[in-house]
């Protein structure tokens, strides 16, 4: 049975209480006492979880209170909660990640267009680019296992250059001849 569940809570133990089916198990339970609910806590809260160290009464206590499976419970429901902060934390990193991937295509964009083809060289070009758009891949989960263009599904045609960066279609074919300036020729398998 998992925490939070509105079915009958009934430990094993020929001593135990019925745990209140409508709060939480490792929560304070109705009869139980302030002494024996701290105790549990302590014992909840404790590295090793012996017994032992909480006081004379704790093993009467946590037969009564059932503390090994109020624990347990404890441990699933905050298992739970850093899931959750996990998931929310790589979301919001993946966010920032994406923003500042399209920044850094942008700037490379914008200092591309301010290069003549002889001051800049077609291989800085293209890996500046190719970092940037890594990035944004990454921050999207594209390189991640099982995320092969083979696992994705299709989607339209490409994006055009314009399209990806806003870019009207002059600054588009003034990149594209930038880009295309040296990289044939770095790349051409006749050469």
């Amino acid at each position: 049975m998992t925490s939070g569940s509105a079915e009958s809570t009934e430990p094993t133990g020929k001593n135990a209480r019925h745990l209140n089916a409508d709060q939480r198990p490792f929560d304070r339970q109705p009869g139980e006492s302030s002494r024996a609910y701290a105790a549990f806590v302590k014992f909840r809260d404790s590295t090793e979880r012996k017994v032992s160290d909480q006081g004379g009464s704790a093993f009467r206590w946590s037969a009564e209170w059932s503390w090994g499976y109020r624990a347990y419970e404890y441990d699933l429901f905050m298992a739970e909660a850093d899931l959750k902060d996990q998931v929310r934390f790589r979301r919001e990193m993946h966010d920032r990640h994406r923003r500042m991937a399209r920044l850094a295509q942008s700037k490379v964009v914008e200092w591309l267009m301010t290069q003549s083809p002889s001051g800049l060289s077609s291989s800085e070009a293209a890996r500046w680019f190719e970092s940037a758009v890594r990035v944004e891949r990454a921050a999207n989960g594209s390189d991640l296992p099982g995320t092969s263009e083979g696992d994705r599904p299709q989607q339209g045609p490409a994006e055009s250059l314009a399209d990806v960066f806003g870019l009207p279609p002059e600054q588009e074919a003034a990149l594209a001849r930038l880009l295309h300036a040296g990289v044939p020729r770095a790349i051409d398998p006749e050469e």
